[in-house]
């Protein structure tokens, strides 16, 4: 159906998204708390040290598209497209994996200054590098993705409180 938004249009695809949202659900529940960033985000790292690559990329998919307009949703994103690139390397199709972590590289470069705990130009730069190995010398086994989230979370905007009146 042209023109209508992903998940709306057959059953089929709203089974599939319900499904998704079932799938997402269960691995929250499976990984323990710690910290208080978003459960989705802090899962999305625990799933890439388990070297979870495809379930990384849906658990933060679920965050993204929540955030996806604002400042951030490109940051979200750009982390997405870095499990997808893994989940394409696992398969041994580099070139589909060479081209995420490019994609993700120029989001990265668009933000400045730390986002979500993490130096986006750095990330960019291991985008570019990687996408380069990955090029010149496909691994025999994956790299850890080298990066956590630093620092606390940043707190939530104060509530103004309500004037009864």
């Amino acid at each position: 159906m042209r023109g209508v938004p992903a998940g709306i249009g057959s059953p089929k695809t709203r089974i599939t998204m319900a499904a998704k949202t079932e799938r997402v659900s269960r691995l929250l529940s499976s990984q323990p708390g710690n910290g208080g960033w978003d459960p989705r985000y802090r899962v999305f790292f625990q799933l890439l040290e388990q070297s979870r690559y495809y379930e990384a990329h849906d658990v933060l998919e679920d965050l993204w598209l929540q955030r996806r307009k604002e400042p951030d949703g490109n940051f979200y994103k750009a982390l997405i497209q870095v499990a997808g690139a893994f989940v394409h390397a696992t398969k041994g199709r580099w070139e589909p994996a060479r081209k995420l972590l490019v994609l993700a590289s120029g989001y990265f470069a668009q933000y400045p200054a730390m986002v979500a705990g993490l130096p986006p130009q750095e990330l960019a730069r291991w985008c570019r590098n990687t996408a380069q190995d990955w090029q010149d010398n496909p691994p025999v086994d994956l790299p850890p993705f080298p990066f956590l989230p630093e620092g606390p979370p940043p707190s939530p905007a104060p509530q103004q409180a309500q004037v009864s009146g």
